[in-house]
């Protein structure tokens, strides 16, 4: 099961990279691919050391970190004989698990994901909200950009939209 964005946190992984060639490789190759194929650097965020300067909120760096340690992650079990039967993500995780899963190749889910946390940036700032009452009942009062984002259960849903809004 892979994680969605906001889940990353500096260095996260670095400790995997000292004892794992597999996970390591994959991780350099990574870094390779995001400096020379999208102009971006990602090692602040992968190994230890000063990352105070960092804006580790920016998706468009965040997240293609994220998968870089979700893909690593994967082929360091997948070396060490855990094979996987199925594979599941929520958001982000959904590319890692399409990538580990052979449904696109690294290159493309890196490119894909760089892209993806580049678009978030250029978005307005939204916000979710529980709500205990059923979408039916609730869409005649949503005002603004405010809309039903999931109709979870008969008497559970989300409502989006932008921050003040919500």
């Amino acid at each position: 099961l892979f994680p969605g964005g906001g889940v990353g946190y500096e260095a996260m992984g670095a400790g995997l990279s000292v004892h794992h060639e597999v996970y390591r490789e994959t991780i350099e190759q990574g870094l390779r691919l995001a400096r020379d194929e999208h102009g971006i650097d990602l090692a602040p965020f992968l190994t230890a050391g000063d990352a105070a300067d960092l804006d580790t909120g920016r998706p468009a760096l965040q997240l293609p970190a994220l998968f870089l340690v979700e893909v690593a992650l994967a082929r360091l079990w997948q070396a060490e004989g855990l094979q996987p039967v199925a594979l599941l993500g929520h958001s982000l995780g959904e590319v890692s698990a399409a990538c580990v899963a052979g449904v696109m190749d690294f290159e493309q889910a890196l490119g894909l994901t760089v892209l993806r946390g580049r678009l978030f940036e250029t978005v307005q700032r939204g916000a979710m909200l529980s709500v205990a009452a059923g979408a039916g009942s609730i869409e005649d009062r949503l005002r603004g950009s405010l809309g039903v984002a999931a109709d979870n259960a008969p008497d559970t849903c989300t409502v989006a939209g932008a921050v003040d809004d919500v």
